[in-house]
């Protein structure tokens, strides 16, 4: 009885694999400033792509840097590159970019970051065309420099086609949601008048997923549910598969466990890249090798989950 389950369970891993956008043992590095730094839309976009090959070796990693922009990130990615080896790296950047640049040097940062990446083998051999996913700067719900966002944002697709890597545009999407929601819908939605709040992330990991290849049917069929069901809900209909259904329940839980489990590893990783120990600091919280240790078994346990979680997707 074992034998045959492990079996029915290797199935179904392979049959999630032929489907993902990813190949075994590649790393994600979601790369950006604040709105990347705040987790929600590459943990939701993690949650989605795990359960799609549970088995398939893979880690996810978030690089975003609060007040963080293009040009500076073409010197500090250079460490999180060599640490995450990554076969594709999601670019975000825009938000700090338009207060402080015009456009011409915006498009100049961009592309010298895209080619920066690009340098490391890891990305030479990405199964995603190029490596490299440009996303373009949100859509802000009340900010000055709105306009000048929208420009930014054809200057991110410019790019991306003079670069030959994929564009998502969040950018018009979000912009919809914001405008058609009801005043306790936005209220929800943003965290202030500058950042996005968690439900609007799950539309932005939407057309990430999206433009990496990720179908209806396979949003379906894993019961992609970062949020809990009610608030799923209310922003199911302006995710970028329009015609998703609610998930089942049983699966919709296991993919709320699944993300909440990579916010962990987020919030670990957070803490090595971004946070030294303080001199003397012998907290486990601050010294680097039990951090390292805690990180693994953070990766241990969510991999356990999306393992669970392929189970079942099968039953």
């Amino acid at each position: 009885m074992r034998s045959l389950i492990c079996l029915l369970l290797a199935l179904c891993c392979t049959a999630a694999q032929a489907e993902s956008p990813l190949r075994h043992g590649e790393n994600v590095l979601f790369l950006g400033d604040d709105l990347t730094q705040q987790m929600f839309f590459s943990q939701a976009a993690a949650t989605c792509l795990m359960s799609l090959d549970p088995t398939g070796d893979q880690r996810f990693f978030n690089g975003g840097k609060d007040g963080a922009m293009a040009g500076d990130a073409v010197e500090w990615c250079r460490p999180l590159m060599q640490r995450t080896q990554p076969s594709v790296v999601v670019i975000c950047f825009g938000l700090n970019d338009a207060q402080l640049h015009e456009a011409e040097q915006y498009e100049l940062d961009l592309s010298n970051l895209i080619a920066a990446v690009r340098q490391y083998p890891s990305v030479q051999a990405s199964s995603i065309p190029g490596g490299v996913i440009v996303m373009s700067p949100p859509a802000l719900p009340k900010a000055e420099v709105g306009p000048k966002l929208r420009q930014f944002t054809d200057v991110a697709q410019r790019v991306a086609q003079t670069e030959r890597a994929l564009f998502v545009d969040i950018q018009r999407p979000m912009r919809q949601v914001y405008d058609q929601a009801d005043k306790e819908l936005l209220k929800q939605l943003t965290l202030g008048d500058r950042l996005p709040g968690e439900l609007m992330h799950m539309v932005i990991a939407s057309h990430v997923l999206q433009a990496m290849g990720v179908s209806t049917e396979q949003v379906q069929r894993v019961g992609w549910s970062p949020l809990a069901p009610g608030r799923m809900g209310l922003i199911r209909p302006h995710l970028a598969w329009a015609d998703t259904a609610a998930a089942d329940p049983e699966l919709a839980g296991s993919s709320r466990r699944l993300y909440l489990s990579l916010a962990r590893c987020d919030e670990l990783f957070f803490r090595i890249w971004r946070l030294p120990a303080p001199e003397g600091g012998k907290v486990p919280e601050s010294d680097p090798l039990a951090l390292e240790k805690a990180l693994k078994q953070a990766w241990a346990s969510a991999i356990q989950q999306a393992t669970v979680f392929a189970g079942l997707q099968e039953q």
